[in-house]
């Protein structure tokens, strides 16, 4: 019989193959938190997989009304072979299925964001959001996005970006090895 993953444990298995596959902490790779939710949904129940989308991302910063983002209409977005996703966006994971959207890297949003601001030549600002940022997004569009976030897709960019991350032979094959080393395979365990 078939285990769930609760969600906060998809979550942490998610964050843990990126951190290993990075080599770092997981700031600043969200196509490769949408790239192992992919593969690990595929790889454990290929009827609720998820897919890459990408788009545009804002967070509720602090007041007065200071947003950060990633616009992928106002920069550009590109996936380099062997490089990865160069350019301004924001990719997460959504089915088709039943319209559930995930959002894993979103644990590292706060320190994205100060560090870009910092690189962007900006003073220090305080990280103060009128209601916590959450550490993901996990359920059906519109029922659990918080209003601190707006998503918006680009779809152009995911019809050109989806396929190339999910063609990606070397890092699928890390991120199953990855999975193998935690125990979690096909058959034993399937997503919420």
């Amino acid at each position: 019989m078939q285990q769930p993953l609760s969600v906060e444990k998809t979550a942490q298995l998610v964050n843990s193959i990126v951190r290993e596959v990075t080599r770092s902490d997981g700031v600043g790779h969200c196509a490769v938190y949408a790239q192992v939710l992919s593969v690990v949904s595929a790889a454990l129940d290929v009827e609720t997989c998820f897919h890459p989308i990408v788009g545009s991302l804002e967070v509720f910063a602090c007041k007065p009304d200071i947003w950060f983002g990633m616009r992928s209409d106002k920069g550009f977005a590109e996936f380099i072979p062997s490089v990865g996703m160069v350019g301004e966006y924001h990719i997460w994971c959504g089915r088709d299925t039943d319209e559930t959207v995930a959002d894993f890297s979103l644990i590292n949003i706060e320190k994205l964001a100060r560090t870009a601001h910092l690189i962007e030549g900006g003073e220090f600002f305080r990280w103060s959001p009128p209601e916590p940022t959450p550490e993901y997004i996990y359920g059906v569009t519109g029922s659990t996005i918080p209003k601190c976030l707006r998503y918006e897709v680009n779809r152009e960019l995911t019809y050109q970006v989806a396929p190339a991350l999910l063609s990606d032979k070397v890092a699928i094959k890390r991120i199953l090895d990855a999975m193998k080393r935690r125990g979690i395979k096909h058959g034993k365990h399937r997503l919420p």
